[in-house]
């Protein structure tokens, strides 16, 4: 059975999606897997089981560090001497959906049984910006851009 496609999935290692993990891998398909980073060492030795049990490369799994209870995920987004890394570019995608979601719910809400209106909000969300730290902007002036040293090819 052939399944060419990127599967999405949160909760690996644990019971349930290991067992989803290790079926769509029989199956052929990639698999994108959100781990908590408490899990990463655990998640990446059942993976590389399962990649010999199922006679697939490691190539086939990709783990994202995050959770599932943080905001965008908890993944992080570090440019790196001005290159937009990977998981800026997942995390721009999940922003993207639940941007899409919020659309849906509020294209079917009744106007008149807001609590917090539109403006408040905007509001609320520059002034939190305004006092946000700026290394924590997407500057490159923290996390990956000061531990990652490039080496020009």
């Amino acid at each position: 059975m052939g399944f060419d496609e990127t599967v999405f999935l949160t909760g690996f290692p644990g019971f349930i999606a290991s067992r989803l993990v290790r079926q769509l891998a029989k199956a052929g398909a990639r698999l994108l897997l959100l781990v908590q980073p408490s899990f990463l060492e655990q998640a990446t030795k059942e993976l590389d089981q399962i990649a010999v049990s199922e006679g697939r490369t490691r190539d086939s799994f990709r783990i994202l560090p995050g959770d599932i209870s943080e905001h965008h995920l908890g993944l992080t987004c570090d440019p790196v001497a001005g290159y937009v890394q990977v998981p800026c570019i997942e995390r721009c995608a999940f922003g993207a959906v639940k941007a899409w979601t919020a659309f849906a719910i509020a294209s079917n809400e009744i106007a008149n049984r807001h609590r917090v209106g539109l403006d408040e909000t905007i509001q609320a969300l520059a002034q939190t910006a305004k006092e946000m730290n700026s290394k924590y902007k997407e500057t490159s002036e923290a996390g990956l851009a000061l531990s990652v040293a490039l080496v020009d090819c």
